[in-house]
């Protein structure tokens, strides 16, 4: 008895083992068979070229062959005024021309204090205009345009081959921003607390409201802006005239594979569907970090003596 049910069980096993080996085989073939849409994207290849200087430095970063981003720059309007330092409205945005997916490029686009991107900007004599230098005035301790919203989500996709990602708009809100020596001062609040200096501190708001008010009339008038532009900053063009500008960035990013098509299947379909193509030698692997360089085309404006 035990031994015809020993029996049986081998047969069963067999009888499983053969139809899993079976299924296994079929879906082999499958996935052998299974292609996917060809990359239309004009940098299909990033190659795996280390950059010497890089190299020398102990980092090992990719040269790509071509290249995985494309920069554009649009100007709101092509023309400016001399005497201030809230110039041109611009927008500038960066394309994925590769086969992988792009992170961090939308929060260099956002960020304030280092964006990624540089200008260069030609006088009309053709010299390249240097970057905070030029006569204008400058309204002290007050914050005249503000990013809507800077920060970067937590859990933003990445930019996907042929997606485009774009500055955020500058929005005018002037406020005061009291700084010290060493940074941000108190509050008025902090620093003189209790009703022994309620006086005292309502005296002090009225300095930093007229003060305020003075400062920023320094400057005036100020533009409103343009949705969907960002203002720039940091540059006084002096001499009226017609002026070039482009748009530089540079930097580095780890390119990731696209999502393929084996993610679309059910568990354990799809981590078998990816061990057949490591097998295979058919998944597109990524180097770590890739070198991204791309230069706006030129665009010319306009600088007109202040009150025009």
């Amino acid at each position: 008895m035990a031994q015809g049910n020993k029996r049986i069980l081998l047969r069963i096993a067999a009888l499983l083992l053969a139809t899993g080996m079976a299924g296994f085989a079929g879906f082999y073939v499958y996935v052998l068979r299974h292609t996917e849409p060809p990359c239309t994207q004009p940098c299909q290849d990033v190659g795996n070229e280390l950059d010497p200087v890089e190299l020398a430095r102990g980092f090992k970063k990719i040269r790509p062959k071509c290249g995985p981003i494309e920069l554009s720059l649009e100007l709101a309007e092509p023309r400016t005024r001399t005497g201030t330092w809230y110039t041109l409205w611009y927008r500038i945005g960066i394309k994925n021309v590769c086969c992988g997916s792009i992170p961090l490029i939308r929060e260099d686009l956002r960020s304030e204090s280092n964006p990624g991107y540089s200008f260069r900007i030609w006088g009309p004599d053709g010299k390249l205009v240097r970057r905070g230098k030029g006569k204008a005035p400058v309204a002290f301790g007050v914050l005249v345009y503000e990013t809507d919203s800077p920060v970067v989500q937590e859990g933003e996709p990445y930019l996907l081959p042929g997606e485009t990602a774009f500055t955020n708009s500058s929005i005018l809100n002037p406020r005061s921003v009291a700084t010290g020596e060493h940074g941000p001062e108190p509050t008025l609040e902090k620093e003189f607390p209790g009703g022994k200096f309620r006086e005292l501190r309502e005296s002090l708001q009225k300095m930093q409201e007229e003060n305020f008010a003075k400062e920023l009339k320094r400057i005036q008038p100020l533009n409103e802006g343009f949705p969907g532009y960002r203002v720039l900053r940091h540059y006084a063009f002096d001499k009226p005239g017609r002026y070039k500008i482009q748009a530089v960035y540079e930097g580095y990013a780890y390119i990731m594979p696209s999502d393929r098509w084996p993610h679309n299947l059910s568990f354990p379909l799809d981590v078998t569907a990816d061990i057949i193509e490591d097998f295979i030698n058919r998944r597109n692997q990524f180097p770590n970090y890739v070198q991204l360089r791309a230069e706006s085309k030129i665009l010319e404006f306009e600088v007109e003596p202040w009150g025009f």
